[in-house]
């Protein structure tokens, strides 16, 4: 989805709100076959601006608390995190949330566990929440549009995130 600018603008910021279905991935959709901007880079909420894109936060979805492949966790749940799975245009301009703990069921919601609200992390060791909420991103003065893409490398009856409220801010 393309939001217009309505004027010029250097500071973007903004929330997310949604939940999980299935098998979501982190950035291993990244890992499998390294991804630009314009790729499915994750399984989440990618935001950019302009074209050609430039990447402004991405919303990550974790594929569950307890998993041994590391790229399908949230980089902040496990202390040996791949660097090399987070592509470069990200950086640390991400949250990451996780609805499952331990198993995951195919096609099915967790509608218990709203994502990136810094809430429902079982593990101890599950520190993505402790990043989440609004993203405040300082940009060149533009009039770019604002793109919102939700994306999954797998058909939607394995995985999908769903989103409640999108919410973002010009200034």
């Amino acid at each position: 989805v393309f939001f217009p600018s309505q004027g010029k603008y250097s500071q973007v910021c903004g929330l997310v709100v949604g939940y999980q279905q299935g098998s979501m991935d982190s950035f291993a959709p990244n890992r499998i076959d390294v991804k630009t901007i314009n790729d499915v880079y994750v399984d989440g909420i990618s935001i950019t601006h302009g074209n050609p894109r430039q990447h402004l936060w991405t919303y990550a979805v974790g594929l569950r608390e307890k998993v041994t492949s590391s790229c399908n966790r949230c980089p902040g749940d496990i202390a040996d995190y791949p660097v090399s799975c987070i592509p470069d245009f990200v950086g640390n301009d991400y949250y990451c949330e996780t609805g499952w703990v331990s198993s995951f069921r195919r096609g099915r919601h967790v509608w218990d566990d709203l994502l990136w609200d810094g809430k429902g992390c079982h593990l101890s060791t599950a520190h993505s929440c402790d990043r989440y909420g609004w993203f405040h991103k300082q940009v060149n003065t533009t009039t770019d549009y604002i793109e919102v893409r939700l994306c999954a490398n797998q058909e939607t009856s394995n995985e999908d995130v769903l989103a409640e409220l999108i919410e973002i801010w010009v200034l």
